[in-house]
């Protein structure tokens, strides 16, 4: 695990994919600015089996700009997972198999790809393992408890520390947490990530922070992106 990077290479991919409290639903997200206010893009997720997740992004007009899967097989906190970017050709590859882990990243479509192999250990999270993670330490998080886990950083091929601690809503009837980098040097870069589940069914409701899906000019966005689990038609693909 490393603990000290630039902060051109610090891209928190962390947007969190789905609740495993709860039994598999199609739902939406609706990504917002955090500045703007304006829509930026949409989430739309399904379940292809119980070991199986698809998001479809898409465009403000409706058009799909990237595709992620996410492949439970070999464990719910480290998934195995491919994301291809059109914006720009960013292309992200996570395979895990047995205790090892291989990291492909291709910034963009003019660059070669990176790779780096990894060794899985317990504390490792990779995308949206994070929310099977939060789920599984659901009760010491809500008792105030902090969690500290390494997670996956792709465009870096190594794994930071993070920290996880529930703080006071203003709805009484969710949970929120907050994720922060450990390290002071990291931190100075990284925004803060604020996390909001429903208390009753552990979904996630709302995430704020560094947006995972980079625009034309691989920049990443800060968002607000709220969850919206009633319109399963929509999140259909």
């Amino acid at each position: 695990m490393k603990t000290l990077l630039l902060p051109k290479t610090f891209m928190v991919f962390i947007v969190l994919l789905f609740s495993s409290g709860v039994s598999a639903q199609d739902f939406v997200g609706y990504a917002y600015d955090i500045e703007s206010k304006k829509l930026v893009y949409t989430e739309h997720h399904q379940y292809l089996s119980k070991t199986s997740h698809k998001v479809i992004y898409k465009e403000v007009d409706g058009r799909i700009f990237a595709e992620k899967d996410i492949d439970y097989q070999q464990g719910f906190t480290s998934p195995s997972i491919e994301q291809i970017n059109s914006r720009n050709g960013e292309h992200i590859k996570i395979v895990k198999k047995d205790n090892k882990l291989r990291v492909e990243y291709k910034e963009n479509a003019k660059q070669t790809v990176d790779l780096e192999e990894l060794n899985v250990t317990p504390s490792l999270v990779v995308d949206a393992g994070f929310d099977h993670f939060i789920n599984q330490q659901w009760n010491t998080l809500i008792q105030g408890n902090e969690l500290v886990v390494d997670y996956l950083v792709p465009s870096s091929l190594a794994a930071y520390q993070l920290s996880i601690q529930q703080y006071d809503c203003d709805n009484e009837q969710q949970y929120c947490f907050t994720i922060s980098a450990s390290n002071f040097f990291i931190s100075m870069f990284a925004s803060q990530l604020r996390l909001s589940y429903e208390k009753s069914t552990r979904k996630l409701i709302s995430f704020q922070g560094r947006s995972n899906i980079c625009d034309e000019n691989g920049d990443y966005q800060d968002v607000l992106i709220t969850y919206d689990y009633s319109m399963s038609k929509e999140a259909s693909l």
